[in-house]
């Protein structure tokens, strides 16, 4: 039998088979804010449309663990969608900007969806800030409403007649203070499984995002529907880096919890598991447990974990790769 010898693809030619105009990853050109970029041609306009993406391919999948909680892609799609339309009802008009201000828990990642779907901005304040500072970010970036848990109202007190559509608390112990509103609630799934039918520009904005403030006040950074999704595409592209579960230690207001981990399961439909916090020893026993292929840390919160007790034992045979940022990482 005769061999036959192909002569292996330079990384231009391979790039080019897989960007040509049959392929589902066909590039085009695009003037976006009066520069051409290349552009994925069949990518999604905005996040509702990749949202409605996840939710079709990966509806029964695994999406959301918190501690003992679990939920499916559809699960949240069905509770985003509530969510969405009771935001449309309250008032939020497309690009208004809607403040999250809680711990790392789903519902984080149900107010994110609903937010954008509604295409309003999503602004997520810094959960550690003092009162003072949440009253400059809801002054700052002219926010109308706001989703936080128990652990924020006491800070949000002063600001509160700043927020002119209201504030809606997750997960309160008691009763919920005169005049807020139960996110629970608002978010109980109904029959219909359609977000709020509206225009949603591509670049326009879709996050503000601060930063720390080391050498003056925190700075919002926006990113726009478009950045958010090619980031989570072109991360795709790369090949495969995630399977089966993400883990998303760091907070969600910071774009290593949000974007560099949560959203890009989006495009693999693989289940993300929450922690509220760092804690080394809890983060090594859900990677074995959950079988975690990446996560986003900073070079201290890899350093704590190698130092562990749990280390040596721990099964870490699932990873495929760390992302590390934040701090110079050390070689």
């Amino acid at each position: 039998m005769n061999s036959v010898h192909h002569k292996p693809l330079t990384r231009e030619d391979a790039l080019a088979l897989m960007t040509c105009q049959n392929s589902p990853l066909a590039i085009s050109k695009e003037t976006i804010r009066g520069i051409e970029l290349d552009v994925f041609a069949h990518a999604p306009n905005d996040m509702r449309d990749f949202f409605i993406f996840s939710n079709e391919h990966f509806k029964e999948s695994k999406f959301l663990v918190y501690e003992g909680e679990r939920l499916t892609y559809g699960e949240v799609h069905r509770k985003a969608v509530a969510l969405s339309k009771s935001l449309v009802d309250l008032g939020v008009e497309p690009g208004d900007r809607v403040s999250i201000s809680m711990r790392n828990y789903p519902e984080y990642v149900i107010a994110m969806e609903a937010i954008l779907a509604a295409g309003a901005v999503a602004v997520t304040l810094n959960a550690w800030w003092l009162p003072e500072e949440i009253e400059y970010g809801i002054k700052d970036s002219g926010s109308r409403f706001a989703f936080i848990d128990h652990e924020r109202w006491n800070r949000f007190l002063p600001s509160r007649s700043l927020l002119e559509l209201g504030i809606s608390i997750t997960r309160p112990r008691g009763d919920l203070p005169d005049g807020v509103l139960s996110m629970a609630d608002m978010m109980e799934p109904g029959d219909d499984e359609y977000f709020p039918t509206l225009d949603i520009d591509t670049d326009s904005d879709a996050l503000i995002m601060y930063t720390s403030g080391t050498t003056g006040l925190p700075k919002g950074a926006m990113l726009t529907h478009g950045n958010v999704f090619w980031n989570a595409l072109n991360v795709a592209f790369m090949g495969l880096r995630m399977r089966g579960a993400t883990l998303t230690c760091a907070p969600l207001f910071h774009i290593g919890g949000l974007n560099v981990t949560t959203h890009i399961s989006l495009s693999f439909g693989v289940e993300v598991v929450l922690h509220e916090s760092f804690e080394a020893g809890a983060v090594l026993a859900d990677i074995e447990r959950y079988k975690v292929s990446t996560m986003f840390g900073a070079p201290t919160m890899f350093l704590m974990m190698a130092q562990h007790d749990n280390f040596a034992a721990a099964d870490l045979s699932s990873i495929i790769s760390f992302n590390v940022g934040s701090a110079p990482v050390p070689l």
